[in-house]
């Protein structure tokens, strides 16, 4: 289990290399890798729970500022990425949306310049909110006293993490059917329990699990779906805001009909990415579930404790792929934070999308580059 250890250690590096040139010159990478790697941390922090001391909040708070504080930043990052793509063969032809791709294209770059001028107004000065992470080493310490009771934390994370993320992606994929009282279905929430069941996924693996590399491809090709459609959602969603918000179709409505081509490309877009991602759980989602359950075996203890009987093993057939184990509480949203919160960026909830990519944005950490091939 100190490989696990070592794993959060790297994301504590990673915040220190990366959150100074993210908050002062605000480089597009090291918004990117700084958040990542607390995300990576929170997924730590919430499995060792159990073993940590109260001052634990104090690191998993200086992450959730640190997100917080990038996330505007990381959102439009993502947002230009998606624009110059708008003209692509499944789209408008190129000439009728190239006013609406400079349009947008020029309206997100200043809404990331008044972003970043907001920052250094009314942000706290870096060095301050890098040193609380420098708490970690003190935790670690204590950690290593209690390495053998990682293992079947872990084990249970893994199992109790995959099980909310299929009860969710069963909802999406029709293979259960929506409660009478449930409004609709939250498919945002879905890719944030993804989230969450990949940074378990890369611990197990730097823990010394070894998983079935097709496994962690499956899994690899749904978050790249889940984190197309949240990315493409939510640029509509923007362009849409930006139409009426700039009064478009009042001064410019040539211009403005563009931008609504444009925009219908990217919801068509994101209804791809999801139509994928179901046929890719419907397919697979079993076979997932029967490799954890053989590589990783939940260990349960007996109801009536017997001297003959310590552990029972749960067998890939004991439980299918939509079964439901209790599921903890995961406090931000991936869905505890709501992983990155409403459209600005901000973690309000985790029915408030950010733009932020799931896979396809995220930086593997080196465990997982081995085992996640591009």
């Amino acid at each position: 289990m100190e490989g696990l250890l070592k794993y959060l250690d790297e994301q504590i590096d990673a915040v220190r290399e990366h959150a100074t040139a993210a908050l002062e010159a605000f480089d597009e990478k090291a918004v990117h890798q700084a958040r990542v790697a607390t995300r990576r941390l929170k997924a730590g922090l919430e499995l060792l729970d159990p073993l940590l001391a109260k001052s634990a909040k104090s690191l998993g708070k200086a992450g959730k500022k640190l997100r917080r504080r990038l996330g505007p930043l990381r959102d439009l990052d993502v947002m230009i990425g998606l624009v110059g793509d708008g003209a692509k063969s499944d789209g408008p032809k190129s000439d009728s949306v190239a006013p609406a791709v400079e349009w947008l294209s020029t309206t997100l770059q200043h809404q990331r310049r008044d972003a970043r001028l907001a920052d250094h107004q009314g942000g706290s000065k870096p060095s301050k909110l890098i040193g609380r992470f420098d708490g970690w080493w003190k935790l670690r310490h204590d950690l290593q006293a209690n390495l053998d009771a990682i293992e079947p934390l872990l084990t249970e994370a893994l199992h109790v993490r995959f099980a909310s993320f299929a009860e969710q992606a069963d909802l999406i994929s029709g293979i259960t059917q929506l409660p009478e009282d449930s409004p609709h279905i939250d498919v945002h929430q879905v890719r944030i329990e993804g989230k969450a069941l990949r940074y378990t996924l890369e611990m197990a693996e730097a823990a010394g699990v070894r998983l079935p590399k097709k496994m962690l491809r499956l899994f690899k090709a749904m978050q790249q779906s889940l984190g197309d459609w949240h990315d493409h959602v939510v640029l509509y969603e923007r362009t849409l805001a930006l139409i009426v918000g700039e009064e478009l179709a009042l001064h410019e409505p040539q211009l403005a009909g563009s931008t609504l081509d444009l925009a219908r490309t990217f919801l068509n877009r994101s209804i791809k990415s999801l139509s994928a991602f179901k046929q890719q759980w419907t397919k697979s989602g079993g076979e997932l579930k029967a490799a954890l359950d053989e590589h990783v075996p939940l260990v349960v203890e007996p109801s009536a404790p017997a001297e003959a009987e310590a552990h029972v093993e749960v067998s890939p057939g004991d439980v299918s792929h939509d079964d439901t184990l209790a599921v903890e509480s995961s406090g931000e949203a991936e869905t505890a934070e709501a992983d990155d919160g409403a459209v600005s960026g901000s973690e309000t909830g985790p029915d408030q999308p950010s733009t932020e990519s799931t896979e396809s944005q995220d930086t593997p950490s080196p465990v997982a580059e081995q085992e996640l091939p591009g």
